[in-house]
């Protein structure tokens, strides 16, 4: 449902691609590259912002509508929401 398509939450976006490629750009307009997969039910990714690397880190995902959320630590973190 949200491989291929344009997320978007305030003014940054990301893209996940059907290959596995994670782009996109961060609030402070610092470019996002990196790789996921899918691993069981979690989006585990693995990015840089800017010249910055993120921990890998592992996702819960829900849909709701145009909207998804994703959740860090499988489910246990903090949570950003996406439209698409």
């Amino acid at each position: 449902m949200i491989v291929c398509k344009k997320l978007v939450a305030g003014d940054h976006w990301v893209l996940a691609s059907a290959d596995g490629k994670l782009t996109g750009v961060s609030p402070k307009g610092e470019k996002i590259v990196g790789a996921w997969v899918w691993n069981k039910r979690f989006f585990c990714r693995n990015v840089f912002i800017g010249q910055k690397q993120l921990p890998e880190n592992c996702l819960s995902v829900s849909v709701d509508g145009n909207t998804v959320t994703f959740t860090r630590d499988k489910g246990k973190g903090r949570a950003i929401t996406y439209s698409f």
